[in-house]
C-alpha cells in the first residue's frame, strides 16, 4: 500500500506544480508541503482581509483560517523553517506575509468576536465559540491563553444561567434541537480540552456529565438488516425525546465522535465502565465499511475517508485497542482507491485548496501515514 501512496502523492505534487510527471521522480513531501503552506498562508491573507470588511468569515473558511496558524506554529516549534531544504519558501512566507504580528492581531479580533458571540446569543453562536476555544486551547501564543480563560469563564456563566442543553438547542433555529455532532459532540471535546489546558480541575464535569446521560438516553440498536446502522441519532428534541437519526460515519459525526468523547469522558472522571462502553461503541463502527453504512462518497477530512481513516487511529491512541489500526488502514486504503479515482476524474481542481473539504489535508493524512512521527506537519492538532 505504501507504494501506491506514494504514486498518489507524487500526482498530487503534479496537481499542485502544475509540471507534467518524470518516470524518474521519487517521493519528497518538501514540494507538497510548501505548495499547501504558500496556498493556506495565502488564503490566511485573504480571509483576513473579508473578516475586516464583513466581520465574518467567508462561507466555508473558519476552520481553516484556524488550522493555518496551528500549522505555522506546528512550524516554529519544530523549527522546520530553519530546514535548509524548505527554507527558502517558507521563510519568506513567514517573514513577507505572516509575521506574528498578523496572527496576534487576527487572534485579538477572534477574542473580541467571541465575547460578542456569547453576549448576542444569536443563532450558530455555539459552534463558532467552541471551535475558537478549541483554536485558542492549542494555539502557541503570549495571549492564547489569557483569551481562553476569559472565554471559558464567559461560557461557563451561559451554562449557569441557562444550563448545557439549551445554550446547544438556542444554537438552532429549530427550538429544543440538540445536535450530537458537530455542535455538543466538538463542544464536550473542547470543555475537555480546556479544562486540561487550563488545569480547571471538575470546572466542567456537570456539563459533561448532563452530555453523557443524554448520549446513554439516546441510545438505540442498530438494526443493519433494516439500514439502521448508527446506535447514536444526529439530533433529538430535547422536549419531545423525538430523535432524527442518519448513518452518516464522519470525523465530526456520527458514532465515532461518540466513542471518541466517551473515551476522553472516562478518562477525565477515572471511570473504567465508561471506558468500556466507548470500546463497545467503537468497535462496532469497525463493521461499517459501505456507502449505506457510512455515507461517504469521498477522500475529504470532514465528510469522507481520510477523516475516518484519523478518527479511528485517534481511537487507537486513546485506547491502544489493536482492532481500530485495521479500521485507519481500511480507510487509507479507501482513500488511495477514492483519490485515485477523483484525481482521473479532475475532481478536486476546485476543491484542492481547502484542509479539510479539499486534497491538502488527504494529503498531510497520507503524508503521516507513511513518514508516521516524521512528517513534517502532524494532523492532530487540526482535528482532535
Amino acid at each position: 500500500m505504501k507504494s501506491n501512496i506514494l504514486g498518489l502523492l507524487e500526482k498530487i505534487n503534479v496537481l499542485f506544480t502544475n509540471e507534467s510527471i518524470e518516470k524518474t521522480i521519487e517521493y519528497n513531501s518538501v514540494p507538497i508541503v510548501n505548495e499547501i503552506i504558500s496556498s493556506i498562508y495565502q488564503n490566511y491573507i485573504d480571509e483576513t482581509e473579508y473578516l475586516k470588511v464583513n466581520n465574518t468569515f467567508s462561507d466555508g473558511s473558519m476552520a481553516d483560517f484556524y488550522a493555518t496558524s496551528l500549522i505555522h506554529d506546528q512550524l516554529q516549534k519544530r523549527e522546520i523553517i530553519s530546514d535548509p531544504e524548505i527554507n527558502t519558501s517558507v521563510e519568506q512566507q513567514l517573514n513577507d506575509r505572516l509575521e506574528e504580528q498578523l496572527l496576534n492581531q487576527n487572534d485579538r479580533f477572534l477574542f473580541e468576536r467571541g465575547k460578542t458571540l456569547l453576549s448576542g446569543r444569536t443563532f450558530g453562536f455555539l459552534n463558532e465559540v467552541s471551535m475558537m476555544m478549541n483554536y485558542f486551547s492549542k494555539r502557541n501564543s503570549a495571549l492564547s491563553k489569557e483569551y481562553l480563560l476569559c472565554l471559558t469563564m464567559g461560557l461557563k456563566s451561559e451554562f449557569e444561567e441557562y444550563g448545557i442543553l439549551d445554550t446547544v438547542s438556542h444554537n438552532f433555529k429549530a427550538s429544543n434541537t440538540l445536535a450530537f455532532g458537530n455542535t455538543l459532540g466538538v463542544l464536550t471535546l473542547t470543555l475537555i480540552k480546556v479544562q486540561q489546558v487550563l488545569e480547571l480541575k471538575d470546572f466542567f464535569n456537570l456539563e459533561i456529565e448532563i452530555v453523557i446521560k443524554w448520549i446513554f438516553k439516546s441510545y438505540k440498536e442498530a438494526d443493519f438488516a433494516s439500514n439502521k446502522y448508527s446506535i447514536f441519532p444526529q439530533t433529538v428534541d430535547s422536549l419531545t425525546q423525538e430523535s432524527s437519526s442518519n448513518n452518516q460515519l464522519y470525523w465530526n459525526q456520527g458514532d465515532t465522535l461518540i466513542a471518541i468523547i466517551l473515551y476522553h469522558t472516562s478518562i477525565l472522571l477515572h471511570d473504567d465502565n465508561l471506558f468500556k462502553v466507548a470500546d463497545l461503541v467503537g468497535l462496532n463502527t469497525l463493521l461499517r465499511k459501505d456507502f449505506n453504512s457510512t455515507q461517504i462518497v469521498n477522500s475529504s477530512l470532514l465528510n469522507g475517508t481520510t477523516g475516518l481513516a484519523e478518527s479511528y487511529r485517534y481511537m487507537y491512541k486513546l485506547s491502544n485497542n489493536i482492532y481500530y489500526l485495521d479500521g485507519y488502514h481500511h480507510w487509507i486504503k479507501e482513500t488511495v482507491r477514492i483519490l485515485n479515482n477523483e484525481l482521473i476524474a479532475g475532481s478536486l481542481q476546485n476543491r484542492n485548496i481547502s484542509i479539510y473539504r479539499g486534497v491538502y489535508g488527504t494529503a498531510l493524512s497520507l503524508m503521516s501515514f507513511v513518514e508516521q512521527k516524521n512528517a513534517l506537519i502532524s494532523i492532530d492538532p487540526l482535528l482532535f
